[in-house]
């Protein structure tokens, strides 16, 4: 009979004014955190998604990797002039963005984390939520994709020498989204400006859910503007087991598998602003309503 895998330790990464320490989590030995990583010098630290890795951005030239399991410093990376940095969901790549000095030279850089090897370079003129992290992976790093002016275009995420092996055309595409594990859909919004020269209704749709597969369009809706709140219109859980999407006074719910069918299921939540689901395997939903607008749900 096979031992299912004990879970995995709890760590507890403690920041400090300048720099930060890991700590071993619950439970202690005679009511004390053992110390897995002393304090390290630097202005930011975060995880990977999955928690295998931890990035330290020590000053705006040296990041250090971190392996979480072995508590032990993987690789340094140099680079003049960081502006932001982030790892790929499971720590495999490191990606930088550095102060642009000229559109000829290419300042966002996707590094592999273990080999400490520059994969792809690129030109981005500024970073905003929109358009950072550059290319954006799958939840297991399956699917990688970026968008550019007027497309998304596609990489083999196992070899990004190849560079683009595929790419979506979406004209005036501002944001793009993609679903979590395993990147079966990518979502691209346009903005009523770039897509008529009169304002949008609801009956004309600027928000599209492609299969990154195929290419094909499944799903069409209405958005009139991009917001955390609101952005992407379809949010799914993990697993892409679940997907909704927030609409005027309920939750809307889609068969992951079929979206021509359309909206399969409404949970009606007057007044909500934001909603959230749940990672894996999607079984719950959050609703938010501001204090002005709060009723009961109901089904």
């Amino acid at each position: 009979m096979a031992v299912a895998d004990p879970s995995p330790s709890l760590e507890i990464l403690v920041r400090e004014p300048v720099g930060f320490a890991l700590w071993t989590g619950p439970p202690f030995t005679n009511a004390q955190p053992n110390v897995k990583i002393d304090r390290v010098l630097c202005t930011s630290a975060k995880y990977s998604e999955d928690g295998s890795t931890l990035m330290a951005i020590k000053s705006d030239s040296v990041i250090s990797i971190f392996d979480c399991k072995s508590s032990k410093e993987r690789r340094n990376f140099e680079a003049l002039n960081i502006l932001a940095a982030i790892l790929s969901p499971c720590g495999t790549y490191l990606q930088t963005f550095q102060k642009p000095l000229s559109p000829q030279e290419k300042n966002v850089t996707l590094w592999k984390t273990v080999t400490g090897d520059a994969v792809y370079h690129l030109f981005q003129k500024n970073m905003t939520t929109a358009t950072w992290p550059s290319v954006r992976f799958s939840f297991d790093e399956v699917v990688a994709c970026r968008m550019a002016t007027n497309e998304i275009q596609f990489f083999d995420t196992g070899d990004f020498s190849k560079g683009i092996i595929h790419r979506l055309r979406v004209p005036g595409v501002a944001a793009v989204e993609l679903s979590k594990t395993p990147g079966s859909y990518v979502a691209a919004f346009v903005p009523e400006s770039k897509t008529f020269q009169k304002p949008l209704s609801p009956q004309e749709k600027n928000v599209t859910l492609w299969k990154t597969v195929t290419g094909d369009a499944v799903y069409h809706l209405f958005q009139k503007n991009m917001t955390t709140a609101t952005w992407p219109s379809v949010r799914f859980s993990f697993d892409e087991v679940v997907a909704c999407r927030m609409a005027t006074n309920e939750i809307q719910f889609f068969d992951t598998g079929d979206f021509s069918k359309g909206i399969i299921h409404r949970l009606r939540v007057p007044g909500v602003a934001a909603v959230e689901l749940s990672k894996t395997p999607g079984s719950y939903v959050a609703a938010f309503v501001p204090e002005s607008k709060v009723c009961s749900p109901q089904l």
